[in-house]
C-alpha cells in the first residue's frame, strides 16, 4: 500500500483553508509589546498554562503552532500571519476558550501573559492524560513517519490513538480483525498513522469472522475554497449553479494485519455543494457547506446523503466482469459489501457488518 495516500493534498489544503480563516474570524491583531492587562481569569476552562514550544511554518514564518502544557494536559494552538504575538517558550500564561457556537465548529483560545496581551488563537487540540515528554517524543515519532504532518496533526493522531485504544469492537464476532487494526495503531504503522493525522473522516469497518478490515477516509469540504465550477466540470455535468472544490477520498483493504494494496482504491474528486437560494455569506457557507449536505463526485467513490459508496468492476479469470459495491452509513457506521456478476446481475456473495467510527472531536 502507499504510504503516501493523500498527505501532499491534504497539507496544501490544510494551509490555503487556515490563512482565510484567519483573516475571517481572528481580531484585529493588537502591539506585541503592549502590557498584559490585569483581568480576572474569566471564560470557560480558565487555567494557567506554560508554553513548551513554538515552531514556525512557510517560508515567512507566519503560521505558528504552540504548544503548552496545563491541567487538562497538553494543548496544541495555532495563529496565522505576522501580527500574530508569539508566546515565550518556558513562561506561563492565563487561558481561557470561547466555545464553539456549534457542534463541529471551531474553537478560540486566548492567553494573556509576557508580550502577550489576551491574544486570540485557533484551538487545534487537547491532548489529555499522557505527560508532556511522552507526547514531544509521540510528536517526533510521528513528524519522522510522515513529513508532512505538523504538531496540530501529531496531536490529532495522538488523541485518536488513546481512544482506538480504549475502544471496544463495534461487533463481536469482527473481534479479530479488530485486535488487528488496533495493532497497528498501537505500533504507529504509518499508513494508519497518515489517515488519523489527516483525514477528517475516518471509519475502520470489521470483516465478521475474518482477519480483515478497511479504512474509509475522507476530510471535510473548506466552505470558504467553494468557486463556481470551471468549463471542463460544466461539460462534465457539473451545474453552473452549483459551487465545487476538490477533495479526496480512500478506501484501504487490510487482511491479517498487512495493507492490500491491490484492493485498495483511492480518488481525487469534487465537493459539490448547491446554495440554499442565495446563501453564499460566510455565516450560511460554514453552516451547510459541509460533508452532510454537499454531494462528492470521484471516479469509484461518491458521498451523498449521509452514505459513502464504492463501486468498481474488474475482470475475472474466466473472462467475465464483477461489480463490487460498498456502503457504508455515515451516521451509524454500519456497511454493506457485495459483488454481483455485470452479465447477469447474480449475486456472487454478499457481507455486512460494523464500523468503529474514529472521534473527530479533540477536545
Amino acid at each position: 500500500m502507499s504510504s503516501h495516500r493523500l498527505p501532499l493534498l491534504s497539507a496544501v489544503l490544510a494551509l490555503a483553508a487556515f490563512i482565510p480563516i484567519g483573516s475571517l474570524s481572528a481580531p484585529a491583531q493588537k502591539d506585541s509589546t503592549s502590557a498584559p492587562v490585569n483581568r480576572p481569569c474569566a471564560g470557560s476552562h480558565c487555567v494557567f498554562v506554560r508554553i513548551d514550544h513554538v515552531s514556525m511554518l512557510g517560508s515567512a514564518g507566519d503560521l505558528k503552532y504552540i504548544t503548552a502544557f496545563g491541567k487538562a494536559g497538553t494543548y496544541i494552538l495555532s495563529c496565522v500571519g505576522k501580527g500574530c504575538q508569539v508566546p515565550i517558550e518556558g513562561k506561563e500564561y492565563e487561558y481561557s476558550e470561547l466555545q464553539a457556537e456549534e457542534a463541529g465548529g471551531d474553537r478560540y483560545a486566548f492567553l494573556t501573559g509576557p508580550h502577550v496581551n489576551h491574544e486570540q488563537y485557533h484551538l487545534e487540540v487537547i491532548v489529555p492524560e499522557l505527560p508532556l515528554l511522552e507526547i514531544r517524543n509521540l510528536i517526533g515519532r510521528c513528524q519522522n513517519s510522515d513529513r508532512f504532518a505538523d504538531e496540530a496533526d501529531c496531536g490529532k493522531w495522538i488523541t485518536r490513538k488513546l481512544a482506538i485504544q480504549r475502544a471496544a469492537s463495534p461487533d463481536p464476532e469482527a473481534a479479530i480483525a479488530f485486535k488487528s487494526f488496533q495493532e497497528l495503531v498501537r505500533e504507529n504503522d504509518p499508513d494508519v498513522l497518515n489517515g488519523l493525522a489527516h483525514q477528517d473522516h475516518v471509519y475502520a469497518c470489521f470483516l465478521p469472522g475474518k482477519d480483515e478490515f478497511f479504512e474509509v477516509t475522507f476530510s471535510e469540504p473548506t466552505w470558504f475554497s467553494f468557486a463556481p465550477p470551471d468549463a471542463e466540470q460544466v461539460k462534465d455535468g457539473v451545474p453552473k449553479s452549483a459551487l465545487t472544490i476538490i477533495g479526496g477520498s480512500e478506501f484501504a483493504y487490510y487482511k491479517n494485519g498487512i495493507g492490500d494494496e491491490d484492493r485498495s482504491l483511492h480518488n481525487i474528486g469534487n465537493w459539490i455543494y448547491f446554495p440554499l437560494g442565495d446563501k453564499t455569506d460566510p455565516q450560511s457557507m460554514r453552516r451547510n457547506a459541509t460533508s452532510k449536505r454537499a454531494r462528492f463526485k470521484g471516479k469509484n467513490i461518491e458521498i451523498e446523503d449521509g452514505r459513502w459508496t464504492l463501486t468498481e468492476t474488474y475482470k475475472n479469470l474466466s473472462g467475465t466482469e464483477t461489480r463490487h459495491t460498498v456502503t457504508v452509513q455515515l451516521t451509524t457506521g454500519r456497511f454493506e459489501e457485495n459483488f454481483v456478476l455485470d452479465e447477469t446481475g447474480k449475486e456472487v456473495s454478499e457481507g455486512s457488518g460494523r464500523c468503529l467510527i474514529v472521534p473527530s472531536d479533540y477536545f
